[in-house]
């Protein structure tokens, strides 16, 4: 009989430590919600359960609104949050890791996130699960510090998902079993097999009343030539010739036009001298940075890599024909240097007041071709370079280098040598925020350099060839260039 009593205990005591130990290890999972699937498919919301668990809590879910009946609360295209300064902007599949993936959305917030959030995945019919959130500010503290309730600030919402996981949809909520106001769908239409591509360009929001078609030609077919196979540009408002140009591209497949607003009341047609106001300058960066890391994530499945480039600026290969060549000179070199989130080039300054090659049988509507003198001296490293981004390695980016790797431990940004590439940079004058420091030390020196004259020929012929072609239609008569 005590056999027996010890026997029952011993048993009651395993059971006890099985069930324990498997609590332990599920509350590993950080802020786990998993939901059980229903029959009722015609119903509008689900009636199963939602278990949620934590290390020190656990809590059951009423019902919860199918995806599809989700109502969405909007703010020009941004989707709000509810009760919440939370705007969310896009959502992308990251499926780089090999055992783990991630769920990436672009937002902004209003002031400092304070809250903590979560990702409501949505799976096949109607099945769902909750994880808690990772929230990265897209931006470096020392460029510009900011209090608790300053600026929009653009972040990278990430949520880790088991790599055999397929959500259809995604949602942010702020509470567990909160009803979601917002709701981003998946393409499904991946495919393995895609061709990847070598260079993508993204532009950041394009605001000119002033005609800039014939800069814009230049600056396009000169990017196509050194390796862009797509050019994304996002739009705020273009003089309508300007704008017709950017959709002849679109229509020949070069480039990818994004209709662009703002979160809430923030204007894009401040007066000059609001723009001009260190609020509205930092403001305005700060939203540039969530436009850069949407671009990026538009590409890491169809291009190796991605480069933000303003209008003013050129990646010039000084010894090879293309970017590819470029890089695959360096590889060949030094492999290591692709063991990071980007390649940078260094910046140096063409400005308008060192004048234009007035004798040059070039014609006067080529800016970049007609104007070959700069300062001799090269900005420091990590200032105004720009990059090729690795859609293999990076998680985010600014305009300048990449931010965050993929992996822990790998270089954000390597620079290569100023010997086999330069970053041409055609300003009018000194960029205001640091016009002591540029004028005494790049406008006070200055050099002839003929480097982007190896890509003349055939720069200016592709050039003549798209306004021919656009001629009888964008070029009217009166404003006709040939």
């Amino acid at each position: 009989m005590r056999g027996n009593k010890i026997c029952l205990g011993t048993i009651l005591l395993a059971i006890c430590l099985l069930l324990y130990f498997s609590n332990y290890m599920k509350s590993d999972n950080d802020d786990l919600y998993v939901s059980y699937r229903n029959n009722a498919k015609k119903s509008k919301r689900i009636p199963s359960i939602i278990v949620y668990s934590t290390k020190i809590r656990s809590e059951k879910c009423k019902q919860i609104l199918l995806a599809w009946k989700i109502s969405i609360q909007w703010h020009n295209k941004w989707q709000k949050l509810n009760q919440s300064p939370l705007f969310l902007y896009s959502a992308y599949k990251d499926n780089r890791l090999l055992n783990n993936s991630y769920i990436r959305i672009l937002a902004m917030s209003k002031g400092k996130l304070a809250k903590r959030i979560f990702c409501r995945m949505w799976f096949h019919d109607i099945e769902t699960s909750v994880i808690k959130a990772e929230v990265d500010e897209l931006w470096v503290a020392y460029w510009d510090y900011a209090k608790l309730h300053e600026y929009y600030r653009p972040l990278l919402i990430s949520c880790s998902i088991n790599e055999h996981s397929k959500p259809k949809a995604v949602s942010i909520v702020t509470e567990p079993c909160q009803e979601p106001t917002n709701i981003f769908w998946f393409n499904s239409t991946h495919s393995d097999t895609k061709q990847i591509k070598d260079f993508a360009i993204c532009l950041k929001p394009l605001n000119f009343q002033n005609d800039i078609s014939l800069r814009l030609l230049e600056w396009l077919e000169l990017q196509i030539l050194l390796g862009a196979s797509n050019i994304t540009t996002y739009m705020y408002h273009l003089n309508q010739r300007t704008f017709e140009i950017l959709r002849n591209y679109e229509a020949s497949g070069h480039i990818s036009i994004i209709n662009h607003t703002l979160p809430e009341n923030i204007s894009k047609n401040l007066s000059k001298a609001e723009s001009s106001s260190d609020q509205a300058i930092w403001q305005k960066r700060r939203h540039e940075m969530l436009i850069y890391n949407d671009c990026f994530y538009r590409h890491i499945e169809s291009h190796k890599f991605v480069i933000n480039l303003d209008l003013d600026e050129a990646i010039i290969p000084l010894k090879h024909d293309s970017w590819i060549e470029l890089l695959e000179y360096i590889k060949d070199k030094n492999p290591k240097v692709f063991h990071s989130a980007s390649i940078s080039v260094r910046n140096v300054y063409f400005f308008e007041t060192f004048g234009d090659e007035s004798n040059s049988s070039i014609p006067k509507y080529f800016h970049m071709l007609r104007h070959l003198r700069r300062s001799s001296n090269f900005t420091p490293p990590g200032f105004a370079q720009k990059s090729f981004f690795s859609t293999r390695y990076a998680v985010s980016v600014s305009n300048h280098y990449a931010l965050k790797s993929l992996y822990p431990g790998m270089r954000t940004s390597t620079l290569i040598s100023k010997d086999l590439a330069q970053m041409h940079h055609y300003r009018t004058s000194c960029p205001p925020k640091m016009e002591k420091e540029c004028k005494e030390n790049y406008m006070k020196f200055q050099r002839r350099d003929p480097a982007i004259l190896r890509f003349k020929q055939k720069l200016v012929e592709n050039v003549i060839k798209r306004i021919k072609k656009l001629n009888s239609t964008i070029f009217v008569s009166g404003n006709a260039i040939m």
